[in-house]
């Protein structure tokens, strides 16, 4: 294929599912060679590799990039915001152009309340209004005046729910660190908001995000299938759009099929979020190789990992550092380079052991004890355990919702095979784990975790009584 097609190849490799049904729905083509040629990236999205034909007029190619590449502009909120706030500096600084000061004014006419940014927005126009006023501008701040009055409920309202929406998030992060409190009785109102044609659509998406961030507390997602739904409509008729927005709904349908087990969905979605990257690539990533890890494709996974590397090195957030760095280990356990995992593991253990401790200690250990023990390197994970007071930090973390006993576990099989524990004890604390389990664990979560130490204790796992 000639190198003009292949960079038009790439190009289209980056358009997502929602911009495609969006420009297909806007799309009002005469020349049959470019509805042709969309209909064709479109029929092609979900392969490998894009096939076109290079006997059509290369220019043909070129618009139909160029009216994607606008069509998607125009409807990009996040581009907008970046408009509005470059207006604003001009403003400030005294450089605003005549061509500026047209765009916002014709802003007036085509936007509402509805708009995502809608309080920068009105905030910006009240700007532009005192630049107007000192240089007696009358006709446009009649103008302004007028659109000041009738969006100014709408703005209060804007900042009203925007503060209550932040109340809300406080108790929903508190209950995921602390794995404490009740965010359910917050569903309604965030509901409400989401489904309120009337509010801006920042506000809309902002409640959407805390309602699943509250199905992700609560393991349950069922209350948002509606929800999910009506986004994704949405996103097709070009609203809610940016590519950060439509990759973060990808990731969060992920979550959403992942809780329902249906796994070719999620790990749909979760390639569609890493299509791109941006930053919130490493959470996305992660939140993939756990598909992938589940369902067996350990290669897969691996060669996503090596992809994002240089961003798990980059980036300062180590909650998605730590659970890369954890999936990387348990993908070389799962492909059996034990030793690779044990070293990586303690590398990264020696040069970040306060953040492991501060952030995602129990994901992190669980696959490095597990190295060990898949090397019946006993004494080592014992010494490990021992070094970092793992039982008694595991003592205090059982009290969390969806606690599982797995370091325990491990431990309690280093211990046996260091005839530092029989092997009736062993029978008993795990029998008892498990009955507690029972109580609040999924069956499938229960086989996973008996399976698993299976691999270790055969004789044992047969004599657990839950």
């Amino acid at each position: 294929m000639p190198s003009k097609l292949n960079k038009f190849s790439t190009f289209c490799d980056s358009l997502l599912p929602h911009e495609l049904d969006y420009l297909i729905k806007v799309q009002q083509f005469k020349d049959r060679d470019r509805l042709s040629i969309l209909n064709q990236i479109i029929g092609q999205q979900d392969q490998d590799s894009f096939t076109f034909d290079d006997t059509v007029d290369k220019r043909k190619y070129s618009h139909l990039k160029n009216w994607i590449e606008n069509r998607l502009a125009e409807i990009d909120v996040d581009l907008s915001l970046k408009r509005i706030l470059e207006v604003e500096e001009a403003i400030f600084t005294d450089q605003i152009n005549s061509a500026s000061e047209k765009l916002l004014l014709r802003s007036i006419g085509k936007w509402d309340h509805t708009f995502f940014y809608f309080r920068k927005w009105y905030e910006v126009i009240k700007v532009f209004r005192n630049y107007l006023l000192i240089r007696m501008r009358y006709k446009e701040i009649a103008l302004i005046d007028q659109f000041l009055e009738n969006h100014q409920k709408a703005y209060l309202l804007s900042h009203q729910v925007n503060d209550q929406i932040q109340f809300i998030s406080e108790e929903i992060i508190e209950q995921y660190k602390t794995h404490k409190g009740d965010t359910k009785k917050h569903i309604d109102s965030l509901s409400k908001m989401f489904m309120d044609e009337s509010l801006d659509h920042y506000n809309r998406f902002q409640a959407f995000i805390r309602l699943i961030f509250i199905g992700f507390n609560y393991r349950d997602f069922t209350f948002l299938l509606d929800h999910f739904d009506s986004f994704d409509q949405m996103l097709s008729d070009g609203k809610f759009y940016s590519k950060r927005i439509l990759l973060n709904y990808y990731s969060n349908r992920l979550l959403l099929h992942s809780r329902a087990r249906e796994y070719d969905a999620a790990e749909k979605y979760g390639n569609l979020s890493i299509k791109v990257k941006n930053q919130d690539y490493l959470l996305y990533l992660n939140n993939l190789i756990a598909v992938l890890l589940r369902r067996g494709k350990f290669e897969y996974a691996m060669e996503a990992l090596q992809k994002g590397a240089s961003e798990a090195k980059e980036t300062t957030n180590f909650h998605n550092k730590i659970g890369y760095v954890s999936f990387y280990v348990e993908t070389l356990n799962r492909l059996g380079k034990f030793k690779n995992a044990e070293n990586y593991a303690r590398v990264f253990l020696s040069a970040y052991r306060a953040e492991v401790f501060k952030y995602r200690w129990h994901i992190f250990f669980t696959t490095y004890l597990e190295s060990l023990l898949r090397q019946q390197q006993y004494a080592e994970l014992v010494k490990v355990a021992s070094q970092h007071k793992l039982l008694e930090r595991d003592k205090a973390y059982s009290k969390k919702e969806g606690y599982s006993p797995i370091i325990s576990w491990y431990i309690m099989i280093a211990r046996y095979e260091n005839a530092m524990i029989d092997k009736e004890e062993v029978v008993k604390l795990m029998s008892r784990d498990l009955k507690r389990m029972k109580e609040t664990s999924s069956p499938e979560d229960l086989d996973a975790l008996v399976k698993k130490i299976s691999l270790f204790f055969p004789f044992i796992t047969r004599q657990l009584q839950v």
